[in-house]
């Protein structure tokens, strides 16, 4: 059995972590996992990369995946001939499969042939939402023994100082980087074209953007649009700050980590029923079935804007729900369990 936490001084664990790009809630995870265990970071952008990756299989307890991302196919492989653990955080493109916006892994067939692969090699995988768990059972094959939902967790800390809902400006948000993919998948380009629906509303679109898709919201957006771009951290808090209402009118969440930094800054959420955005946002918003309904968007965010009765508070809701402390207590316990025998996989 591979070295566990009751054979190395102090119950440290020396974890492998695979990346290629490192997104805030991974550096929040990677931050957390530090302060109990030596993390080491290992790239994996290019074919070298990957290569290199592989001979580290053996310096580690465990290899720890944010994402099923294949190009960490070999690592994980080399790590389970090794009689090391493999732990996957999945949600996401990772185990999506949705032909019509041509989006997910488990989309094509040879990506899927892969990624399933991968996930037969995981001794346990930690799904960001219940929502991304059942993606990962039937669009990845993951057996639902080896498989737990752990949410993303935020700092309560965030949002603190905003003003209450009826302190702010009459102003509709939404956030997310911009590609051709995206402004449909994310919604962005059903924003800027209920904005026209809704002339005395001022919208806001923070994030950056690839120019082509930037000339295609721009082309469909009103005057009372306006495009921030790629926002400082302390930017994008003023702007959560400032606006009332945030809007997703998203296809496809895995679980919604910026409407829930938005709720703890006291923004109301109006959002589609899709995928993980009612586990995220619950009594404490609005939801519009369908998501291409331009007239019931605007409906919703004007009622939105009215500040109506909600059977739960945005901010409340997300303390309770999503505690980073939470999260930080389920990751240490899984790979605990994992590290010790008690969730062994096929390898186990």
């Amino acid at each position: 059995m591979v070295t566990g936490v009751t054979d190395r001084a102090g119950g440290r664990l020396r974890l492998l972590m695979p990346h290629t790009v490192l997104s805030s809630f991974i550096r929040a995870d990677i931050d957390m996992l530090r302060t109990v265990h030596d993390v080491r970071l290992v790239p994996c952008r290019s074919l070298g990369e990957i290569l290199q990756s592989v001979v580290r299989a053996s310096s580690c307890d465990a290899v720890v995946c944010w994402f099923g991302s294949t190009r960490y196919l070999p690592l994980a492989a080399s790590a389970r001939m090794m009689g090391r653990k493999v732990v996957i955080i999945s949600g996401g493109y990772d185990v999506a499969a949705m032909p019509a916006l041509d989006y997910g892994n488990m989309y094509h067939r040879w990506s899927r042939m892969l990624g399933r692969a991968l996930f037969r090699l995981a001794d346990a995988v930690a799904s960001i939402s219940a929502s991304a768990a059942e993606e990962a059972r039937v669009n990845a094959g993951v057996d639902t023994t080896h498989s737990r939902v752990i949410y993303l967790g935020l700092d309560p800390a965030l949002g603190a100082e905003a003003p209450a809902f009826a302190d702010k400006d009459a102003l509709v948000l939404t956030v997310g980087h911009a590609d051709q993919s995206s402004i449909v998948r994310k919604g962005i380009l059903t924003a800027v074209r209920i904005a026209r629906l809704l002339p005395d509303v001022q919208f806001v679109v923070a994030g950056p953007a690839q120019p082509q898709a930037m000339r295609i919201l721009e082309a469909e957006a009103g005057p009372n649009v306006r495009f921030e771009g790629a926002v400082s951290w302390t930017r994008l808090c003023e702007l959560f700050s400032a606006a009332q209402v945030y809007v997703q009118p998203s296809r496809h969440e895995a679980f919604g980590y910026s409407v829930a930094e938005a709720m703890l800054h006291n923004c109301l959420p109006v959002v589609t029923r899709c995928f993980s955005l009612p586990e995220v946002v619950g009594g404490a918003g609005l939801y519009v079935e369908v998501a291409d309904d331009l007239v019931a968007w605007a409906s919703a965010i004007r009622t939105a804007l009215n500040a109506p009765m909600l059977s739960e508070q945005p901010r409340a809701r997300v303390l309770t729900m999503f505690p980073a402390e939470r999260r930080r207590g389920q990751l240490l316990q899984l790979l605990s369990d994992v590290c010790e025998g008690g969730a062994d996989g096929p390898g186990g």
